[in-house]
């Protein structure tokens, strides 16, 4: 095993100075596929991602996406050759990091990521600055890619209810598992769809003048006449209808409270053609459609992505596993007396 200690000098708020020290450690293998195996894709995220905040410099958002797109093409172009090398042409992606593509990509066309020749919110800007800097995991994942759960589909019984006692194992049957997800892209969205959408910090309900009007009156108790530019939610939270589907909704609201460990998440409606917000929320939420400033979709992203890693490796472009013998002295590099 190889083992880590940091260690933090600081003083609390009565003024003591502490030491915090943290210690972690990991298996050490010789096997390739091993490492690539047990990668933990959130660290992985959040490093480069943190690169990027700390460099970002000049704001040539043109040039940084560029220094994104080539890291993962580094990281996928390593796997493919060390790993799957004797595989199809197809792009073949580690199951540890198969996600981190759209993150990344995502992360692209985030608001802090969009030219300044488009933006006038310096002040926005800077906050979501400070903002990606400070996000726990979760939170940065939900931002980055939001979760979609639509609730005009049909679910079984003990679908989005909680398994044990203390409400934290929130359970989906595998028959359900194609119809509750939803990838973040417009055409994704059903006319006439009834969607919740989770993106970190606040949690969106989707639905327009073709949704089932009884399924609004069991989610939101409205009554079935009401327009729906007149349907409104009281101090931002969903309300109790003793329904079985708001039972369901409620729960979901619940489990991403315990994610991102927040005592309460705000609930705001989302309806085309009603809500002034609505073009600018759903253009940030739908991070797999390509942007206006010309980033590609999630599915043409993997395609250039696909082929720029093929001419890496007939260009042989990529670092070989050394031999043991050159490892055997590398523990000196760093032991320090």
């Amino acid at each position: 095993d190889v083992h880590f200690q940091t260690a933090l000098l600081y003083t609390d708020i009565d003024g003591v100075r502490k030491v915090r020290s943290i210690n972690t450690s990991g298996a050490v293998s010789n096997n390739i596929r091993e490492i690539f195996k047990f990668i933990n894709q959130n660290p992985v995220m959040r490093i480069m991602i943190k690169d990027v905040i700390k460099t970002l410099g000049d704001c040539d958002f043109v040039k940084i996406r560029r220094l994104i797109d080539d890291k993962m093409v580094e990281i996928l172009t390593q796997y493919r050759g060390l790993v799957s090398s004797n595989s199809s042409t197809q792009l073949i992606l580690p199951d540890s990091i198969k996600t981190l593509p759209a993150y990344m990509l995502a992360f692209e066309k985030s608001e802090l990521m969009k030219p300044n020749a488009q933006s006038t919110r310096g002040n926005e800007r800077i906050y979501d600055l400070l903002k990606y800097d400070s996000l726990n995991s979760a939170q940065l994942c939900y931002k980055l890619y939001p979760q979609i759960v639509p609730f005009h589909v049909l679910l079984e019984e003990t679908d989005l209810t909680f398994y044990d006692a203390n409400d934290k194992l929130l359970q989906i049957n595998s028959s359900s598992i194609n119809n509750l997800s939803v990838r973040a892209s417009h055409s994704n969205f059903i006319n006439g769809g009834c969607y919740l959408i989770f993106q970190g910090d606040t949690i969106y309900l989707w639905f327009n003048e073709n949704t089932n009007r009884m399924l609004l009156q069991d989610l939101l108790s409205v009554d079935e006449s009401l327009p729906v530019s007149q349907i409104s939610l009281f101090s931002g939270t969903l309300p109790e209808t003793g329904t079985s589907i708001n039972q369901k909704a409620s729960n979901v609201i619940k489990n991403w409270q315990q994610v991102v460990n927040k005592s309460s998440l705000p609930l705001v409606l989302l309806r085309p053609n009603v809500d002034q917000y609505y073009s600018n929320v759903m253009s940030q939420l739908l991070c797999e459609d390509k942007t206006v400033n010309r980033i590609e979709s999630y599915d043409n992203y993997l395609v250039i992505m696909h082929k720029k890693i093929q001419e890496k490796l007939q260009k042989d472009d990529f670092i070989k596993v050394s031999t043991a013998a050159t490892h055997e002295n590398i523990h000196q590099k760093f032991v320090q007396f």
